[in-house]
């Protein structure tokens, strides 16, 4: 081979071994982070000790820096460090982007091109290139089987084909095709990869990586599903909830229905979403007005009605799926300045999942914030 090409060669299967270990370190900080919310909290709380009031303190400030030095220290070790922060509630974007970048370093590249080097005393022709194997080939169909069945229960639902419950059963039909074509993909990898000189391997990096993203989001919802408690109503002041009046119709023909669940549902919002409470803000009730809508609509909400004689505002919002959930903000006058309840409520799910208090809380935020 002439040096060019060979030199060429070295530095394809060098870029293709460090892909594999920053994508192994990747699935490894993901699967980690995730472990910590299905264990629970007081087993990763009693496993970790003060490990996690360090990580809490860089989730609620946000700080990118430190994490990829976390992310080198030998005295924290990964599998801790990626428990801790999925437990601490760091953003999950910020998390990867921090592992990517702490496990890229020099030192692991150098490794893989020195890896990647060919012994030149054992150096020999390489074969010819034999054909594609068929375990790639059904690793990637039984991938695309799965995506598209998971894509199709969320357009057939948003179109109005099949109600929910044959949505989500698609959905987890199509979530563990998928997984069964990432295991499919491993094997198909290790098959085709580099030096074996058969075509597919990165088809079947692409079906691994695409698989275990296709079941991951299942796993996701299915986890934060079950952390949630069996509501769908959430409500700033659950003793008198904002009511839907614009909305009225859409709730009353819907599966949810417009009234509150009443006691039993607050003491489950209670128990599960303490910090759910009225905000008090200092400016008078039309300047509060004029900015709770200016948030609402900033949020890509749909406002359906803004009744500045009656402080209200109704809005509503669709998720990916096709799940839809109505919102009502209440203005009231208080000695204070303003009082601001909120109730965001879904149309259709018997468990929300934690999106509606996650609604309420993201738009207080942004109204109490300066």
């Amino acid at each position: 081979m002439p040096p060019r090409r060979r030199w060429t060669a070295l530095a394809v299967e060098a870029a293709l071994g460090f892909f594999l270990d920053s994508t192994a370190i990747a699935a490894g900080a993901a699967a980690g982070y995730w472990l910590a919310h299905a264990i629970g909290e007081p087993a990763t709380r009693h496993l970790l000790h003060r490990r996690h009031g360090w990580l809490n303190h860089i989730g609620e400030t946000n700080r990118f820096g430190t994490l990829p030095g976390l992310q080198l220290s030998p005295l924290v070790p990964n599998g801790v460090l990626n428990l801790a922060a999925g437990l601490a509630g760091i953003d999950f974007k910020l998390y990867m982007a921090s592992v990517l970048v702490g496990n890229s370093t020099p030192g692991s590249a150098i490794a893989d091109i020195l890896h990647a080097m060919p012994d030149r005393r054992t150096t020999t022709t390489p074969p010819p290139s034999r054909g594609l194997p068929l375990i790639v080939a059904v690793a990637v169909l039984v991938v695309a089987l799965g995506v598209l069945a998971e894509l199709a229960s969320r357009f057939g639902y948003r179109g109005g084909f099949w109600p929910l419950p044959t949505a989500l059963s698609l959905f987890r039909i199509g979530a563990w095709t998928a997984l069964l074509g990432a295991l499919l993909g491993v094997p198909a990898a290790l098959a085709t990869r580099p030096g074996t000189h058969r075509r597919g391997f990165v088809a079947a990096i692409l079906a691994i990586l695409i698989g275990l993203a296709a079941a991951g989001s299942a796993a996701y919802w299915r986890i934060t599903t079950h952390r949630a408690p069996p509501i769908h109503d959430i409500s700033t002041d659950p003793a008198d909830p904002p009511a839907f009046v614009a909305l009225h119709a859409a709730r009353v023909n819907a599966p949810n229905g417009s009234d509150y669940g009443g006691p039993d549902v607050a003491a489950q919002q209670r128990a599960a979403y303490p910090d759910i409470v009225p905000a008090i803000v200092v400016s008078p009730p039309p300047v509060t007005f004029a900015r709770a809508l200016a948030i609402a609509r900033d949020m890509r909400w749909s406002v359906v009605a803004a009744d500045t004689t009656a402080g209200r505002i109704e809005a509503t919002t669709t998720s990916w799926f096709g799940f839809t959930d109505d919102i009502v903000v209440r203005i009231t006058p208080v000695p204070e300045g303003t009082r601001v309840d909120i109730r965001s409520a879904s149309r259709a799910a018997d468990t929300d999942g934690g999106t509606n208090a996650h609604h309420i809380r993201t738009y207080l935020h942004e109204l109490t914030s300066n």
